[in-house]
């Protein structure tokens, strides 16, 4: 079952509050659309017409910031396997031979996505990453939510830790 609509983010640069919570532009939160045209965010109830000028879909930014980073081809295709590994920053972290690998792909300092695969050989990271890739393309945000696939515009770590959000 695909959770397409599940996940939103700020469509503004800015913050917003509602009650007593805050909603942070670049982080994602978690909708349910409830009876009545209401739309619960986070906790917070909101209408039709607040829900429509506050977010947008997780899932249609993640395509917007794909294309701009050139890892979603035309009319919304999916490159292939061996462009997308091509196209890829892979860092390592860690002193040992394996380490922890981190594919990075980047549109400038502030646009940046980061696939976090379970530690393997390179064959099982490029297998789990480009299987990331083509679920979010085909509407599943489970890997944005679990945070295996993070956006982040602060640079890329130092240190192996998830991408940071301002």
């Amino acid at each position: 079952m695909k959770n397409t609509n599940n996940l939103v983010i700020l469509d503004t640069a800015l913050q917003a509050t509602r009650g007593t919570t805050s909603f942070l532009a670049n982080h994602f939160y978690r909708h349910i659309v409830l009876e009545d045209n209401l739309h619960l965010v986070y906790g917070e109830t909101f209408t039709n017409k607040e829900f429509d000028r506050l977010f947008i879909l997780a899932i249609d930014r993640v395509k917007a910031d794909f294309k701009k980073i050139g890892i979603l081809g035309e009319n919304d295709k999916p490159i292939s396997k061996s462009l997308f590994t091509k196209l890829a920053d892979i860092h390592t972290y860690g002193s040992n031979r394996k380490g922890y690998k981190v594919w990075y792909f980047r549109g400038g300092r502030d646009l940046i996505y980061g696939f976090y695969p379970m530690q393997g050989n390179q064959m099982e990271n490029q297998r789990e990453c480009y299987q990331w890739y083509l679920d979010i393309l085909n509407g599943e945000v489970n890997c944005l939510d679990e945070r295996d696939v993070c956006f982040g515009n602060c640079g890329i770590p130092l240190s192996y830790s998830r991408l940071r959000i301002e």
